[in-house]
């Protein structure tokens, strides 16, 4: 017996933060277009995901 896992897909858009330019965060909507904040992540993180 498997469990049924809800999956849903992140649509990420990197943006600039106004302190800082070199700092990059994450803007992710959900497939359904729910808006969801990330915490801050590393731009190497990003990178090694991609």
């Amino acid at each position: 017996m498997f469990k049924q896992h809800k999956f849903f897909f992140l649509l990420c858009f990197p943006y600039y933060t106004k302190d800082k330019g070199k700092n990059i965060q994450w803007i992710c909507y959900s497939i359904t277009g729910n808006r969801e904040e990330p915490k801050e992540s590393n731009k190497t993180s990003m990178a090694n995901i991609l």
